[in-house]
Order: C-alpha cells, then sequence, then structure tokens
C-alpha cells in the first residue's frame, strides 16, 4: 500500500521508501521499475541509495533492454516479450545489445534483466537465469558475454555475492546444467544452488499465486512513523530481500501454472526458489 495507484513513481518519493527500508534493516532493496530515464529529483534517489550501500544493504534494479541497433520497435512492450520478438544465436541464447539499469545508476547497483519468454499457449512456465549479450572488442570482433537476470541478481545480493563474483561465474560455467554460485569454496552456506537447461533457463516452482505475498505492510503508515527517528522495532522486513514495485497495472499481469499473477509476484516466486534451492531439476 501507499502507492496510491501511482505510476511512474516520483524518485523523491522512492527515495523514501529505500530510505525507509534502512532503517526497516531489509537485506536487499530490489527496485522492480523503470528507472533508465533521468529526472530531476535522481539525486535524492542516488542520496538513498548511497545510505542503504553504507549500511550494508544491497539494492538491485530492474535492468531495461538496450538495442542500439533498432532492430526492435522502439515502442514494443519489454516485458513479455513474444518469441518472435526475441533475437537468438544459433545455439538458442538471447543476444542483446546490453542490459542497463539507467547510466545515473550503473555504478552505484546491482541489476538484471526483466525479459522473459512465454510458452505458446501464453502460460508462463520458464524463466531467464541470464541473457547473452553482445559486445564489440578493440579489433571490432562480435562477442558474447552473460548477463544475470533480476531475480538470480536478488538472491545473489541476498547472499552475499557481488555482480562482479555473478558475472565471473556465468561467464565460466553457463554451458553446465547445475551452477554453484558462492564467494569461495569455503561458503557452501551462502552458495546458490542453480540448474539451468540449454537455453539459460530455469523451471520455478511456484509457491503462490496473486495475493500469496503479505500485503498488508500499509506504506504510507510505515513512512509517517519512520519520518523521524523512533526506537527500533522487529518488522517483517527485517534481513529480508524486499521487492518494490506496483501490481495494479492491469498490464502486467500473466498466467501462470498456479494461476493469474502479477509480474513482481512472478519475480518474487522465482527469487525465493533460486534463494531456497527450490528450483524444478528436469530428468
Amino acid at each position: 500500500h501507499g502507492f496510491n495507484a501511482t505510476s511512474p513513481l516520483s524518485r523523491k518519493r522512492l527515495a523514501k521508501i529505500v530510505n525507509l527500508l534502512v532503517k526497516l534493516k531489509a537485506r536487499v532493496i530490489a527496485l522492480d521499475l523503470d528507472l533508465t530515464d533521468a529526472t530531476l529529483d535522481d539525486q535524492k534517489l542516488l542520496d538513498a541509495i548511497d545510505r542503504a550501500s553504507a549500511s550494508g544493504i544491497s539494492v538491485v534494479v530492474a535492468g531495461k533492454l538496450v538495442n542500439e541497433n533498432k532492430e526492435l520497435p522502439d515502442d514494443i512492450d519489454l516485458r513479455p516479450y513474444q518469441e518472435e520478438d526475441l533475437r537468438f544465436t544459433k545455439d538458442g541464447f538471447f543476444l542483446f545489445d546490453s542490459i542497463s539499469p539507467g547510466e545515473q545508476w550503473v555504478s552505484k547497483v546491482m541489476n538484471g534483466g526483466v525479459v522473459f519468454r512465454f510458452d505458446k499457449d501464453g502460460v508462463f512456465r520458464y524463466a531467464e537465469a541470464m541473457y547473452m549479450i553482445t559486445q564489440n572488442d578493440s579489433e571490432q570482433k562480435l562477442s558474447c558475454s552473460p548477463a544475470p537476470s533480476f531475480p538470480l541478481v536478488v538472491a545473489a545480493a541476498y547472499k552475499g555475492i557481488s555482480q562482479e563474483t555473478l558475472a565471473e561465474i556465468l561467464s565460466s560455467t553457463h554451458n553446465h546444467h547445475n551452477i554453484i554460485i558462492s564467494n569461495s569454496e569455503n561458503h557452501e552456506e551462502n552458495a546458490l544452488h542453480i540448474h539451468i537447461d540449454k537455453h539459460s533457463r530455469m523451471t520455478p516452482n511456484f509457491v503462490g499465486n496473486y495475493k500469496h505475498f503479505d500485503y498488508e505492510a500499509n506504506l504510507t503508515r510505515l513512512l509517517e512513523e519512520y519520518r523521524n527517528e523512533t526506537p527500533e522495532i522487529t518488522t517483517i522486513f527485517k534481513d529480508k530481500a524486499v521487492i518494490v514495485g506496483g501490481t495494479f497495472d492491469k498490464n502486467d499481469f500473466y498466467m501462470t501454472p498456479l494461476g493469474r499473477m502479477s509480474g513482481m509476484e512472478i519475480l518474487a516466486n522465482i527469487t525465493q526458489n533460486i534463494i531456497s534451492g527450490n528450483l524444478i531439476k528436469h530428468t
């Protein structure tokens, strides 16, 4: 609650939400919002991100597809992509130019893509673990490197794994079906175990459908209570990965094996699966 069905959300109000979640001691603050455009209030959000970082809290921002070749229409809806709207390599990998959260945030946040495919019957069953993006080297030769998906980055941040470490591991293991992601071999309790298919996809084991996740957090009341420093109280946000977004946009609802679900809830399901090691493994 607290957005009052306002879209887009102003950076000033979003900064207040980030500052609030820092006070409530969330472990990860994930913004499922398009922040690629620049606004006059960006500095307020940058300051809030800096406060989160100083408190040891990672901020993850959804990366948007950047296509410098303009092969796709400028007004195309980025989620969901239909099968024919995606470019593939001969091995079935996505082939994007880049995935970016916006130039003004890139050095401050972790980021991952939110572009997903749906099956031909319009049902969401698979989630991308990563995307292959194109790069031109110094000799203008085309090469590909992996960019992680938003849920994978949120899960990595939750386990204390940096974006650099995540990218390095994906670069060396993207052909493997089972991947262990951790800061070192000596930190098994903080490792992520994910199973991906040959197309770099994961199979979510959905834990809930629409409104399964807690909707009782009244954002307006919390913002008012924490406007000034107050005695610390334990809340449902402490040590959690908190995804900030909206479920009021009727165009951001999709069919899943468990029924209709908002895009943000799908991301929450996938993130929960990765953290808990509950992805479906195919024989």
